[in-house]
C-alpha cells in the first residue's frame, strides 16, 4: 500500500509539473514507481488503474496531442486549472491569520508553507512563533480518513484482537487521532486510538456501507476511548447546568428530569480517566450516582487516595 500511494503521488506530481504531455513511456522511465515494472503490459494496466485512482482523488489525467513530437504522438498531463482551487481572494488580515495558524501547527515536522506561498503569503525561512501544536501522524491514519470518504470497511488488529469495522469519522483529541465507527464484532459503535492498531489495515471497497444519521455516533467521545467492556454510569447534573450537560455528553445518552430541576445522563463509559476529566470540569454541580467503583473512583481522585 505504501508503494503504491508513493508511486500516486510521484506521478501526479510529475504530471502537474510537466508543461508538455508525457507519453507512456516517458511516464514508465521517469516516474518513480513504475520502474520496477518489466513487463509492458503489467505497467500499462498498473498505470491504468492509477489514473482511475487519481481521478477519484479529484486529479483527472488527460490524453493530450504533443505539439513537438512525431505526428499523431499523444501524451498525458493533469491540467493545473482543472486541479488546483481557485485563489480564494484572502484580505491582508486574513492571510496574516493563515500564516499564524501555519507557524503554530505542525504536523510531525512538516508545515504547509508552499501552499501559502501559492496564496500570497511570505517566504517562511524559520517558525517565527513559538509552536503550540505538533499534530502526530500515523502510517494508518492516510488510509482511515481514505476509507472514512469512500465508506470503505477497514479490517485491522486492536488490543489482541481482530475487527471489522465501518468507519465513520477521524478526530483529533487531545494530541492524539482516534476513529470513530461500527464494530462489526461488538456490534455497537466503537472509538479506537489509530495508533494503538496492530500491524497492517485490511481495507474493503467503496460503497460498502452508509454512514449513521444519528448524530451521537458521529461524535468522538472521549468517554467512549476505553479498550475494556462499556460501563453503565449514571451522573446526576444540577439545574442551570442541564443544558451544558446535553451538550458534552450527546444525544446518545439517556436523559431523566428530576424534580429539583436537575437531570440525571445514563451513558456506557470505558474510559474512566477521560469521563472523569469532562464530569470534574462541571465541579461540585454534577454527582456521579452509579455504579459504586465509578463514583468510588471519583472521590478517590479528589481525596487523593486511588492510585
Amino acid at each position: 500500500m505504501a508503494d503504491k500511494f508513493e508511486r500516486l503521488v510521484n506521478l501526479m506530481g510529475t504530471l502537474l509539473q510537466t508543461r508538455i504531455p508525457l507519453t507512456i513511456e516517458e511516464i514508465r522511465t521517469t516516474v518513480s514507481g513504475y520502474g520496477d515494472i518489466e513487463n509492458f503490459d503489467s505497467f500499462r494496466r498498473t498505470f491504468e488503474r492509477d489514473k482511475l485512482d487519481l481521478k477519484e482523488m479529484g486529479a483527472e489525467v488527460v490524453l493530450l496531442n504533443v505539439d513537438f513530437g512525431e505526428a499523431g504522438q499523444q501524451g498525458y498531463r493533469i491540467l493545473p486549472q482543472d486541479h488546483y482551487l481557485a485563489d480564494p481572494g484572502l484580505e491582508p488580515d486574513e492571510l496574516a491569520a493563515l500564516q499564524l495558524a501555519i507557524e503554530t501547527v505542525r504536523l510531525d515536522q512538516e508545515t504547509a508553507s508552499l501552499g501559502l506561498r501559492h496564496l500570497g503569503g511570505r517566504e517562511m525561512t524559520a517558525v517565527s512563533t513559538d509552536l503550540d501544536a505538533d499534530l502526530p501522524n500515523s502510517p494508518h491514519l492516510g488510509a482511515a480518513t481514505d476509507a472514512v470518504r469512500r465508506q470503505r470497511t477497514l479490517g485491522f488488529r486492536y488490543g489482541g484482537v481482530d475487527r471489522v469495522v465501518e468507519p465513520y469519522r477521524v478526530g483529533l483529541i487531545d494530541g492524539r487521532w482516534y476513529l470513530g465507527g461500527w464494530d462489526r464484532l461488538r456490534d455497537a459503535h466503537r472509538t479506537f486510538r489509530v495508533d494503538r492498531i496492530e500491524g497492517a489495515l485490511t481495507v474493503g471497497n467503496d460503497h460498502e456501507f452508509e454512514p449513521p444519521e444519528v448524530a451521537n455516533q458521529l461524535r468522538l467521545d472521549p468517554w467512549r476511548f476505553g479498550d475494556g467492556e462499556p460501563v453503565r454510569t449514571s451522573v446526576h447534573f444540577d439545574r442551570g447546568h442541564v443544558e451544558r450537560a446535553m451538550a458534552e455528553f450527546g444525544s446518545g445518552t439517556v436523559w431523566t428530569l428530576q424534580d429539583d430541576g436537575g437531570v440525571v445522563g445514563e451513558l456506557d463509559v470505558t474510559s474512566p480517566d477521560a469521563f472523569r476529566s469532562v464530569v470534574l470540569s462541571f465541579g461540585d454541580h454534577a454527582e456521579v450516582t452509579d455504579p459504586p467503583e465509578v463514583r468510588a473512583d471519583i472521590i478517590g481522585f479528589l481525596t487523593g487516595t486511588t492510585r
